[in-house]
């Protein structure tokens, strides 16, 4: 049987290093480690909570101190892209919103951007006019090269069918469709009072045409 390794006093050293440091450091201690004045470490971390004491002075989690004293190296552009909205401080987020209203108002003035219930209403106009030809194709090919009772029903029948068809794959798209993606990350979870795109999806956008 293997003997228990002898300690040395490098390995103890360490061990109340890492107990320190686990159950906390003073400010004057962190104020070394960091190379910082003490008066600069006791004002940036003045919000953070000591998880002890030690000799008469607060002790402060290492890792929790080191948020307020080190300044991060990362991209900020690349940082604030990755930002959600509803994770900015409220005081920002009315300055986000307001800047995206005006985008989507330039937007829409600059005709890049239309309002759902815009593009109904075009598509609509777009539908009357096929459902008006569709409905004459009967009469159509029978002035052209005559039919039969039975021939006349067939294309009626056709006619109908791919109205019918045309109607719905349009309502299941309004209903189905995907919020547009780039939209959908400026406005993720979305201001409360957002008003651009109304759903209908309970409703028939094209009045049953």
């Amino acid at each position: 049987m293997a003997a228990d390794p002898i300690e040395t006093s490098e390995d103890i050293g360490y061990r109340q290093v890492y107990d320190w440091l686990m159950k906390g450091l003073p400010v004057s201690t962190i104020s070394r480690l960091f190379r910082m004045e003490v008066d600069t470490v006791r004002r940036k971390i003045r919000d953070l909570k000591p998880v002890g004491e030690r000799n008469g002075y607060p002790t402060y989690n290492v890792a929790d101190a080191a948020e307020f004293l080190v300044q991060p190296k990362v991209d900020l552009e690349a940082y604030l892209k990755k930002l959600r909205p509803q994770d900015m401080p409220q005081g920002i987020q009315k300055q986000f919103w307001d800047a995206q209203n005006g985008r989507l108002k330039f937007m829409a003035d600059a005709g890049h951007l239309w309002r759902t219930d815009r593009v109904q209403h075009v598509i609509a106009d777009a539908f009357k006019v096929v459902r008006q030809r569709v409905l004459l194709l009967a009469d159509t090919v029978d002035r052209q090269t005559g039919l039969t009772e039975e021939q006349r029903n067939i294309v009626q029948n056709m006619a109908d069918g791919l109205l019918n068809d045309l109607h719905n794959a349009i309502i299941d798209h309004f209903k189905n469709m995907p919020p547009d993606m780039e939209r959908d990350e400026i406005f993720e979870k979305g201001p409360p009072s957002a008003t651009l795109n109304k759903s209908a999806d309970d409703e028939d956008p094209f009045g049953g045409l």
